[in-house]
């Protein structure tokens, strides 16, 4: 799985919607969901502690998550150094082996 399909399926945890938005100055791919709209080109977890912090919480609302990414990735030692990507990646190989993950808020 590369960048974009990481991204586009962690902003597809979060409830959003990938879709195109007519702006002034023309069409943009953007995230849509929780009456928000997001540029693609702007919200990326695997570079930005900000919006990784987003999926973090989002993750915390379901425990059984939770407890199943703790469990396959993130002991305190390896969580704590790892980089973004490697968060980023983690999480979706987490949600990919998750049957009872409710991606739909």
């Amino acid at each position: 799985m590369n960048e974009q399909q990481t991204k586009e399926r962690l902003a597809e945890f979060m409830g959003w919607e990938k879709k195109n938005v007519m702006f002034k100055n023309g069409t943009t791919e953007c995230f849509i969901g929780n009456n928000d709209v997001r540029p693609c080109s702007l919200w990326n977890p695997l570079t930005d502690w900000n919006h990784w912090r987003q999926v973090e919480e989002k993750v915390m609302e379901d425990e059984e998550l939770v407890y199943k990414f703790i469990r396959d990735f993130a002991t305190t030692d390896i969580y704590m150094k790892a980089d973004l990507p490697t968060r980023c990646k983690a999480l979706v190989a987490v949600l990919s082996n998750s049957p009872s993950s409710d991606d739909s808020n």
